[in-house]
């Protein structure tokens, strides 16, 4: 910020995008220069950047890029991935996101809990990562980008519930003490001691407890509460009710203090300053632990003074503290998170098994030498040596040697592929047989396996529109139980057992630490995670978790013919002469050379190359219909029957031969010159070896099933009939498609779109769910919304399979999560419920939900054949 003239003025620089020349950057600093409260603009073309000062009263940075936006450019944000360490309920991811969301540079932030990490888009010329950083720092969380901090994280948590462990299990013993079914289980003398006691519950409350306290109080400092709040107050009470009654009893007794209790004060003062010290030395900072502790120290101080003067707690009434609750339930709580960790880290293993799957090195051929080479140093064009048994290290095409290339990782299929000269391979692909030499067609960190992780990454992010339903109650969900906790003291402390403290005590503790927030906010993530994986290690990528929810509702299936049913590979199966003149046959061959339709391909493919050729006069490609052209001063048709039947072209002389074609499922391609038919060509289309499987599998999903085609009504009527179909609608243009979609729409159908993104990407758009059927390893169609991989149409049931199980799974973690907390919490107010009983069942909560959550990476989704079970 700057003022001029009084006014308070800031300056902003944003990366643009869509400049292509000066009169580009002139025109933004005009627009710009325009707006009010605008008082300077300076736009640099080299460097795609524009700095803008302006009046933060009249102008956000928001409206500046509406502006941008509006006049044809673009405004360049980048979007990161953070790990997220300190998050234990949704009202902790809630709060990230709110916070981050204020600020005016960040564009769109989404905070996953179960993967503990965030993806922010925002725009890195005014807010660097270290700004979302400190921004997340402050309010009690820390955002890394390396995953060895993430996993010291780990480490430190495991530490931590080792050391709990050791201190608190001869409180644990000790509690065999208070209940008669327990009371033949010895306990030594020393366990029953209030200051040994003390000793070991000191540590665990205040240093291994501390996360709870720090974030806690962040938490309350920004107005809101998370589970740390309620974990804070209910050990918090029971420790600190426990060190009231401990130094009550120096007013109460009288007597001798024997050397034990002297020799325990002692150790308790060293052993504190140990976790002090334990805690604070190996970052080299002052941290809360300390400063919590200062005052805990000055209390033993005084304490030990007055327990050398008059204590002896062996004689007279031992005083019941709950020393054991506090240090066990904060044990336990952690034990539950180490296990949420190792589950969750369990449920990222489809991302683990992709990139740990990586090929790491490669051989490039120069000359007549070679080279060993880190993969991310190859670039575009670079030969690349495959041998028997090693990866293929990027993306390319061989261009020496044969080979079959195993290509499960990526598509799922068991089959191997065959490969040879001038064959797509992918990269950390398995070579099986041969020598092949491969020329890469991306660099190496562009490969398609590259963006298979970072589709199923930012599906595994992405947010299911039901979470709403859970962010919402979780919102909410802590202060009703400190309130309710509240409650419960005053029922019990004024009706049930009037003036019994300890009663009441226990009973409010238990409600504050059954109460599990954590369990809801983990009931979506951990299942898109699951799902979204187990999805992608089959060849099902979904690009987002809402696109995983509403297959689940989807209730009719439309199938584009070519390359979907069929394997999208037409070969010739007879040329039929009307004419003793075969000149037409080269007008088709130069006619069809100029698209780059399936069946334009296979015609050039399959005719001989003529001798003569002529030159084009005219060409233009009718889409649905085919191609029409002007050569050797003749008009020429090539196309369906439609085509030809509007021009006025009569087909009587071989309509009988062409029904005959038709009726076996043959496509029919007319060639007329001059209004005259002069002959047809009629091709085959395959079909790929699981479509009968796969629309039965759907149907067995009570599903309608409707097949769309551009080809005739006979050729669609055999094609729907092999695989049965039967509905379908023949003679379709791709325009109408879309129009097809939407009319089901309109009649309340929920519909998948199922096509080769080539000429039904209107179509897969207009779908609620577009699911593009790839050739081999292709994920680049953008207009759709899941991408299987191999092209099998098995995987169309699996991607609607694997959708109903992953919603059936989230269901089933909200309503255990739901039924826990309103069960748990009565029970727990009745005073049925142990306060330690009450923390293990609250930790396994969320356990259990990543534990089911976990069951769908052993599920089957892809069925060569039946039904799914």
């Amino acid at each position: 910020m700057y003022t001029v003239r009084g006014v308070s003025m800031k300056k902003s620089q944003m990366n643009i995008t869509g400049m292509t020349c000066s009169a580009c950057s002139t025109r933004i600093e005009k627009v710009l220069g325009k707006t009010e409260g605008v008082q300077d603009v300076s736009v640099n073309l080299a460097l795609n950047t524009a700095s803008v000062s302006y009046d933060p009263e009249l102008m956000t940075i928001q409206q500046l890029e509406s502006k941008i936006e509006s006049i044809g450019f673009g405004v360049a944000y980048t979007t990161a991935t953070f790990n997220v360490s300190g998050m234990t309920c949704s009202a902790c991811s809630s709060r990230i996101e709110r916070v981050l969301g204020k600020q005016a540079a960040v564009k769109q932030v989404s905070v996953n809990l179960a993967t503990e990490q965030a993806s922010i888009t925002y725009n890195d010329t005014i807010l660097s990562s270290d700004d979302l950083k400190e921004k997340v720092k402050r309010i009690g969380f820390e955002l890394t980008e390396s995953l060895e901090e993430k996993g010291e994280e780990h480490r430190s948590l495991k530490r931590n519930v080792w050391l709990g462990v050791l201190l608190s299990f001869p409180l644990f013993w000790a509690m065999a003490d208070h209940f008669s079914f327990t009371s033949f289980i010895w306990v030594p003398e020393l366990f029953m001691n209030p200051w040994f006691q003390m000793l070991l519950a000191t540590p665990v409350q205040f240093v291994i407890g501390a996360r709870f306290y720090k974030s806690g109080y962040l938490a309350l400092k920004n107005q809101s509460m998370n589970m740390d709040v309620l974990v804070a107050l209910g050990t918090s009470a029971a420790y600190f009710y426990s060190v009231y009654l401990t130094f009550q009893s120096l007013s109460t007794y009288d007597g001798h203090v024997r050397l034990i209790d002297i020799e325990i004060i002692l150790a308790m003062l060293i052993m504190v300053g140990f976790f002090a010290v334990y805690s604070t030395l190996p970052k080299k900072q002052l941290k809360v632990d300390l400063l919590i502790l200062v005052p805990i120290l000055m209390l033993y101080a005084s304490g030990y003074y007055f327990a050398t003067q008059r204590l002896n707690v062996h004689e007279g009434i031992m005083p019941d503290l709950y020393f054991e609750t506090s240090a066990v339930l904060i044990t336990l709580i952690l034990v539950g998170k180490l296990l949420e960790d190792k589950a969750k880290n369990r449920s990222t293993k489809a991302i683990t098994s992709l990139i740990q799957g990586q090929a790491k090195i490669a051989r490039r051929q120069n000359g007549t030498t070679e080279e060993e080479i880190a993969v991310e140093q190859i670039k575009q064009g670079d030969l690349l040596i495959v041998k028997a048994g090693e990866k293929v290290p990027v993306d390319g095409v061989v261009v020496n040697g044969s080979t079959s290339i195993d290509e499960s990782f990526i598509t799922g299929e068991s089959l191997p592929a065959d490969k040879a000269v001038g064959s797509k391979v992918y990269g950390s692909t398995l070579n099986q047989m041969g020598f092949i030499l491969v020329e890469a067609t991306t660099a190496g960190n562009q490969t398609v396996l590259d963006d298979i992780v970072r589709i199923v990454k930012e599906a595994q992010q992405s947010k299911a529109p039901i979470q709403r339903f859970a962010d919402k109650i979780s919102g909410i969900f802590v202060p009703i139980v400190v309130a309710f906790s509240i409650l419960t003291f005053i029922v019990w402390y004024f009706f049930i057992q009037p003036g019994l403290t300890a009663s009441a005590f226990e009973a409010a503790i238990a409600v504050l630490v059954i109460s599990c927030p954590c369990a809801l906010g983990l009931a979506t993530p951990t299942s898109i995670m699951a799902g979204s994986g187990r999805a992608a290690e089959t060849g099902i990528l979904f690009k987002g978790g809402e696109h995983l929810e509403l297959a689940n509702k989807v209730t009719t299936v439309v199938f584009d013919k070519t390359g979907t049913i069929t394997e999208g590979k037409p070969k010739i199966q007879e040329v039929i002469s009307v004419t003793p003149d075969e000149r037409w046959l080269t007008y088709v061959y130069e006619l069809e050379k100029k698209s780059n339709h399936p069946l334009a391909q296979a015609v050039v493919d399959g005719l001989q190359k003529p001798d003569e050729s002529y030159v084009l006069d005219m060409v233009e490609e009718l889409p649905g219909r085919g191609m029409k052209g002007v050569m050797n001063h003749k008009e020429i048709l090539v196309g369906n029957r439609s085509l030809l039947e509007k021009h006025g072209v009569s087909l009587a002389s071989i309509e009988k031969q062409v029904k005959q074609r038709e009726s076996l499922g043959e496509t029919v391609l007319f060639v007329a010159v001059e209004s005259i038919i002069t002959g047809v060509i009629t091709l085959a289309d395959k079909l790929k070896r699981d479509s009968k499987a796969g629309i039965k599998q759907l149907q067995n999903q009570g599903l309608d099933i409707i097949m769309l085609t551009g080809d005739n009504q006979e050729t669609a009527r055999s094609i729907a009939a092999q695989v049965g179909i039967t509905t379908f609608i023949a003679g379709i243009l791709p325009a109408e498609k879309q129009a097809y979609v939407r009319a089901l729409q309109g009649k309340g159908a929920v519909v998948a779109m199922v096509g080769d993104g080539i000429n039904d990407a209107p179509a897969l758009v207009a779908a609620d769910v577009g699911i593009a059927m790839g050739q081999g390893a292709d994920v680049a169609v953008e207009s759709a919304d899941i991408a299987l991989l191999g092209g099998s149409l098995t995987k169309v049931a699996g991607a609607l399979h694997i959708s109903h199980l992953t919603m059936n799974n989230i269901k089933q973690n909200l309503f255990w999560a739901l039924v826990y907390n309103s069960i748990g919490i009565p029970i727990a107010a009745a005073g049925l419920l142990a306060p330690w009983l009450a923390g293990t069942a609250m930790a396994f909560s969320s356990v259990s939900v990543v534990l089911n959550a976990l069951r769908l990476q052993k599920k089957v989704v892809v069925k060569k054949e039946g039904v799914h079970q």
